[in-house]
């Protein structure tokens, strides 16, 4: 299946698609020092195995109903991720989770690009609550939920261990309720 989001002119959202495995590979491994702070899976030996086994897990749950794994890309350039790294049948809670090339920061691709996957999961699956869990101290992460409207729900000390340290995580909720009551479609 083809799945194609346009966020504006010249960026889109992309279905995950294993012929990209190689060049996510390039595109994590220049771009790790930037990534590794944030990101457990983000290290020097991540490979084009790791990639394709990625993409190949995602996808199986893309076909669930269980992700919505998406690729940022400006032009045919592979620039970063954007999806719902998982969501719950049982529950509607689905996990929003992203990263973007450092060349690419600052221009508020994330952002849009939550806001058009944050619609399309709403309008088009069982999605009832989205979720995204930042790092407490990753400033430039914790934006993009306070700017797409976001509730901060919790903190969790020791959340999450990247590499050799613990992070505590914040955790922000948008319900499908909110986002139509802010005229979001």
């Amino acid at each position: 299946m083809t799945l194609k989001i346009e966020i504006e002119n010249g960026l889109e959202l992309r279905l995950f698609d294993l012929q990209y495995a190689e060049i996510l590979t390039n595109k994590v491994l220049s771009n790790h020092n930037h990534l590794k702070d944030w990101l457990p899976w983000a290290t020097k030996s991540y490979s084009v195995d790791s990639a394709t086994n990625f993409v190949r897990f995602s996808l199986a749950a893309f076909a669930k109903g269980e992700a919505i794994p998406m690729w940022v890309f400006s032009g045919e350039d592979l620039i970063g991720s954007v999806g719902f790294n998982r969501i719950e049948s049982e529950t509607g809670l689905g996990e929003i989770g992203y990263w973007l090339a450092s060349d690419f920061e600052g221009r508020g691709i994330v952002t849009k690009g939550c806001s058009k996957l944050i619609a399309y999961a709403f309008e088009n699956t069982h999605l009832r609550k989205a979720v995204i869990r930042c790092a407490a101290d990753n400033l430039k992460s914790r934006a993009v939920p306070t700017r797409l409207g976001f509730t901060e729900e919790s903190l969790v000390l020791d959340g999450e261990w990247i590499h050799d340290k613990s992070v505590d995580l914040v955790i922000y909720s948008l319900s499908r309720e909110e986002h139509f009551l802010r005229g979001n479609r």
